[in-house]
């Protein structure tokens, strides 16, 4: 779409300029809702005092699943839909795990935490890209914050408590809240475990957890990757066939970032029609 500027100054006279083709047209009123915020209450217990609802914001209804078939339709329209917190978290979800790009990642994963902050789902995405751009201290904050103690729940907050201390390297803290977590809900921990290990550089350990437990392609190929031992990455990668997992892959830059160079990567990502970022 051609957008054209008003002629305040001799400059801009003549701009034009080629803007997204989101037009700006009134949505169709059965395939909208209105929905308030959430007025400082987390459970129906106010967490934040002196906090009113606020305007109500419209979101469009959209059909993700797209299982409707043969139906004749046509494209009446495209629209900007602001106001959706799902639609921002999957832009940032492209953003990290496509282009590689951790600062929109952070972008849209705050948008959506800020459209519904009482979510634990958006909660753990907005956690998870300041962790890829490395504000600690916002994270360590998160992890302390009353409200957002009640949206994650005791066990969620053993978990973002791992994910922290892991990623600023205090294995030993990660390994308490990997215990208190997996002891209270009787659950595997074992891939956990192997990448504590790895990231120590404590091979015959991880090595022994891999060769011992059955695991999923591609939290071995994490471990592998840890471990820099790419015959055995590059074989788990290849057994992957869902495209989510391809992408959550290589949105791990810490992990998968030092092979982006690689003639071997590189094909890998073409194979899946995966754009090269490092070129």
């Amino acid at each position: 779409m051609i957008k054209t500027y008003r002629p305040t100054s001799p400059g801009i006279r003549q701009r034009k300029t080629l803007v997204k083709g989101v037009e700006a047209v009134k949505p169709l009123k059965k395939l909208t809702k209105g929905k308030k915020g959430p007025s400082g209450r987390s459970k129906g217990r106010i967490t934040v005092r002196h906090r009113q609802r606020g305007a109500k914001k419209l979101h469009r209804l959209v059909d993700f699943k797209r299982d409707k078939k043969n139906i004749d339709a046509k494209v009446a329209s495209i629209e900007d839909d602001p106001n959706n917190p799902y639609l921002h978290l999957i832009l940032g979800h492209y953003y990290n795990g496509i282009l590689n790009d951790d600062i929109n990642y952070l972008k849209h994963s705050e948008i959506a935490f800020k459209l519904d902050s009482t979510s634990s789902y958006y909660a753990k995405w907005y956690f998870d890209s300041l962790l890829d751009n490395h504000e600690y201290k916002k994270v360590f904050k998160m992890i302390n914050d009353d409200e957002l103690k009640s949206i994650f729940g005791k066990d969620g907050k053993d978990r973002v408590s791992y994910q922290y201390y892991l990623a600023i390297e205090n294995y030993e803290k990660a390994m308490e809240c990997l215990q208190i977590f997996f002891k209270e809900n009787n659950k595997n921990d074992i891939f956990y475990k192997a990448e504590i290990f790895a990231l120590k550089g404590d091979k015959n350990s991880a090595n022994n957890i891999l060769n011992k437990y059955e695991m999923d392609y591609n939290n071995k190929a994490k471990i592998f990757a840890i471990l820099n031992e790419k015959d055995s990455m590059y074989y788990y990668l290849s057994k992957l066939t869902k495209i989510n997992q391809i992408i959550t892959l290589n949105g791990m830059d810490e992990v998968f970032g030092k092979y982006s160079n690689e003639p071997e990567y590189k094909r890998y990502l073409k194979n899946h029609y995966l754009p090269i970022t490092s070129e």
